[in-house]
């Protein structure tokens, strides 16, 4: 079998999760801890290969993705995985550290987030925002936006409505959302619309920092809803300033 090809994918994994999860305090040095409280987060990509591995394993363990059989030997249990195309107990023996580290992107991308799968390169992109989208009001470049609010809303609902590469000179601005229904499951969408909005956030507060605009807290949450009668799925960008909501929903 072939592995994965991985060139379009990471694995993030924020500060957050690393010091609520024993199994990551316990593996992950010192250096990389320190570094993700620093930043927010590390990639898994950037790690060596031999912490790579122990991390898969550690966490398919723990996920009962790898386990005992009835002989007492250690097996990847295939049901678990369903892009292998086998139901049976592998020995872990049998595996090599490379196909483990496959499986374990794979399963991320495919299967579940144990960690957060993002798209290489995705979280800086996102939050690339030139000053002129935050200057003006939505539908007139000419004319500066005074109310606060409205500013912060349009912030949002300018990058979302803009794909990515859209504007000449500036091919790193806007969403992937179309990338991402294609691609992802629901849940991966979400999160990569949330990591979106997550960067979009910290460059926006950053600027009001900058300007001395000090009243005014903000964030925008991403919130899925499934209707299985109709087979429809809405994602609903709902931002949140001081205590009034605003929704942008995306069908």
């Amino acid at each position: 079998m072939a592995l994965i090809n991985i060139q379009d994918y990471n694995i993030k994994i924020a500060y957050t999760h690393i010091e609520n999860n024993p199994v990551l305090i316990t593996l992950l040095p010192l250096s990389i801890i320190s570094k993700a409280k620093e930043l927010g987060f590390v990639y898994y990509d950037d790690f060596n290969k031999e912490l790579k591995y122990k991390v898969a394993y550690r966490l398919f363990k723990d996920n009962n993705i790898v386990r005992i059989n009835e002989e007492g030997v250690e097996c990847l249990d295939h049901t678990k995985l369903p892009f292998t195309d086998r139901i049976d107990l592998q020995p872990l023996a049998e595996i090599d550290d490379d196909l483990l580290i496959d499986y374990f992107f794979r399963y991320n991308i495919e299967v579940k987030n144990i960690l957060v799968t993002v798209f290489k390169n995705e979280y800086q992109i996102s939050i690339k925002v030139p000053s002129i989208f935050m200057d003006t009001v939505f539908d007139d470049i000419e004319t500066l936006e005074t109310d606060i609010e409205q500013f912060i809303v349009v912030v949002y609902r300018r990058f979302i409505s803009t794909a990515n590469g859209s504007i000449p000179f500036m091919p790193w601005y806007g969403t992937n959302i179309k990338k991402y229904l294609h691609d992802l499951s629901v849940h991966q969408v979400e999160e990569m619309l949330q990591a979106e909005m997550d960067g979009l956030t910290y460059m926006l507060k950053n600027y009001f920092l900058i300007n001395n605009i000090l009243n005014y807290d903000f964030d925008a949450t991403v919130k899925t809803e499934e209707n299985s009668e109709y087979g429809t799925v809405e994602y609903k960008i709902i931002i949140t300033i001081n205590e009034t909501r605003y929704t942008i929903t995306i069908k």
